[in-house]
């Protein structure tokens, strides 16, 4: 049930218009309007919050300047998505003892592993604070230490010494921020606010929202930030650095420009401008970066025109402990990357690309370990399972593909959107050991959601025939009339010393037929919005999906329990993705 004129909106009081600006609106349905029926039970549609539109600028040219390097003109904006966070549940950790399924890939006498040691859990790489931007802007990542449950007194005092932004956001002069506009009350707000509800903080055209999802007058944003010069594209909150008085938020802008923002002091700070792959540290000063002389030369691929497999280091963590941001830089790609995200211990980092390239990064040792290809088109969207061996991707090919890291091959394809794939998400109190569930959402207006067990995946009888290697380059008319440059792997040059050819041959993995990998149905399939839809969050009791232009639905989870008493992926379950922080 989507927003109408006749549809009942919650009794909450509206703040008055500002420079024609509609405020949000809450639409609570009466009855079960809407539901989502599964196996478990219904979910049902709590509420709708439609983001007011915001109108540009007057000072914005309405002509987007098209790229001489790229003749498609791209939008200055983006579909909005939410990152969430609340201020009791503990970052989320995989507690099983087994290793990464990458950490002993060639773990010979000579390999990197066996020369730096065990890597599972015991880098500093394994306290990296996840991270997923997706626009200009490639990642974030933040340099912490696992909190125990009581914190000592020195980490309380390393806590007040952390450095924070400085800038203050309701003072500001700098011309890319037009206007703020806290919520009237905003402190008594935050007081009425219960540890265990969610904040979300959402991009809305040249909008930036912090909203409290837990509140009854959840549809009043507690701060908007307006842009005049930038709109923001992609954002991420680190739940490692989270306390009730303090929250970490990174968003990247349309203008390549990063900005490191504490939504509880309304303080703020630019971080350096770069479109590369890059790490920042929000516990370091900004520099002027120049790349290191120890970067990796560009393999003979890369100067032919042929895609890299080699991993360009512009600057390493490794080398030397950096003294200013950013504290690495790595050139994956010459092609336009639309997604990252970290696994969850920090130790890999995939990439997803307009190419229709997954790269898989070994952050620890700084090298590309594995290069799969989409079946058709670009890929937009990437997931990692809560126990690292999964990777879920969607893109244009209008296929999730779900890629496993340990027979590094493409184990299924899950058909049934109609349109290019907008997100994909894991639902990890869904999970355990052996078997995932996870969601995708797409243009065409539909969620769907999937069941995935490894063991129960049956392979069609064509995959037992191995398929040979194939071109790696196209014809020039193929590029051209095709939206991804590559659909499959060129044999390397007879020139190439062996020991290169095998290196490459072992990281780049040949795309797979339909007749060699098996389709998976999903268990649910519905169209929920008649515009496209951009993102979906899973939370503990409900499912949150977000459209284009701006409906934010949730839908409560079934009231009742599992066979066993306790909710799937639960603590009292003795999951293996239960959380050892709570």
């Amino acid at each position: 049930m989507l927003p109408t004129a006749n549809s009942p909106i919650a009794a909450t009081p509206r703040s008055p218009l500002t420079y024609g600006e509609p405020p949000n609106t809450l639409t609570q349905p009466d009855g079960d309007a809407q539901q989502l029926l599964l196996s478990e039970g219904a979910y049902v549609l709590r509420d709708i919050i439609t983001l007011g539109a915001i109108p540009p600028p007057p000072s914005e040219h309405t002509s987007i300047p098209v790229n001489v390097l790229d003749p498609k003109p791209q939008p200055p904006t983006a579909a909005p998505h939410l990152s969430l966070i609340n201020l009791v549940e503990s970052p989320f950790a995989f507690t099983g003892h087994d290793a990464h399924p990458l950490s002993d890939r060639n773990a010979g006498e000579d390999s990197p592993q066996k020369r730096a040691g065990p890597t599972n859990g015991t880098s500093r790489l394994s306290h990296l604070a996840s991270g997923n931007l997706k626009g200009y802007v490639r990642g974030n990542t933040t340099q912490t230490s696992n909190a125990p449950k009581t914190p000592s007194s020195r980490d309380s005092r390393e806590l007040i010494k952390r450095k924070k932004p400085k800038a203050s956001l309701l003072k500001s002069n700098s011309s890319m921020i037009a206007r703020v506009n806290p919520q009237e009350g905003l402190s008594k707000r935050l007081q009425d606010h219960k540890p265990e509800g969610y904040f979300a903080f959402v991009n809305n055209s040249r909008a930036f929202l912090w909203m409290d999802l837990s509140s009854s007058s959840k549809a009043q944003q507690l701060v908007k930030v307006l842009y005049t010069r930038a709109h923001p594209l992609c954002h991420d909150v680190n739940p490692h650095t989270k306390s009730p008085v303090h929250l970490d938020v990174v968003i990247g802008f349309s203008s390549a420009d990063i900005m490191w923002y504490e939504p509880m002091s309304q303080k703020y700070s630019h971080l350096n401008k770069n479109v590369r792959n890059v790490i920042y540290d929000k516990e370091k000063d900004d520099a002027a970066f120049v790349a290191e002389d120890f970067s990796s030369p560009l393999s003979p691929a890369a100067l032919d025109g042929r895609r890299s497999v080699q991993l360009e280091v512009r600057r390493s963590m490794k080398a030397t402990q950096p003294k200013a941001n950013p504290v690495a830089v790595y050139k994956a790609t010459r092609q336009r990357i639309n997604a990252i995200e970290f696994s969850f211990d920090g130790q890999h980092l995939a990439i997803v690309c307009e190419d229709g390239s997954l790269r898989i990064l070994d952050l620890e040792h700084e090298e590309l370990t594995d290069l799969y290809t989409s079946y058709y088109g670009g890929l937009s969207c990437i997931a990692w399972s809560p126990d690292n061996r999964i990777v879920i991707t969607g893109g244009q090919d209008d296929i999730v593909s779900v890629w496993s890291l340990e027979e590094r091959s493409l184990i299924a394809r899950c058909s049934g959107h109609r349109s290019w794939v907008s997100d994909v998400r894991f639902d990890r109190w869904k999970c355990d050991r052996a078997n995932y569930r996870f969601g995708s959402v797409g243009e065409d207006g539909r969620l769907l959601l999937w069941d995935f067990s490894t063991g129960l995946v049956q392979r069609p009888r064509a995959a037992s025939m191995r398929p040979s290697v194939v071109s790696l380059v196209r014809s020039e008319s193929a590029m051209a009339s095709r939206t991804s440059l590559i659909r499959s792997i060129e044999s390397p040059k007879l020139t190439r010393d062996s020991e290169e050819q095998s290196s490459e041959d072992n990281i780049v993995h040949p795309v797979q037929s339909r007749a060699q990998v098996a389709t998976l149905p999903p268990i649910f399939n519905k169209v929920v919005d008649e515009h496209p839809l951009s993102a979906i969050n899973f939370i503990e009791d409900a499912i949150i999906v977000t459209c284009s232009v701006g409906h934010i639905q949730t839908y409560d989870r079934p009231k009742g329990t599992d066979e066993e008493g306790a909710s799937v992926g639960d603590e009292s379950t003795g999951s293996a993705f239960s959380n050892p922080f709570k």
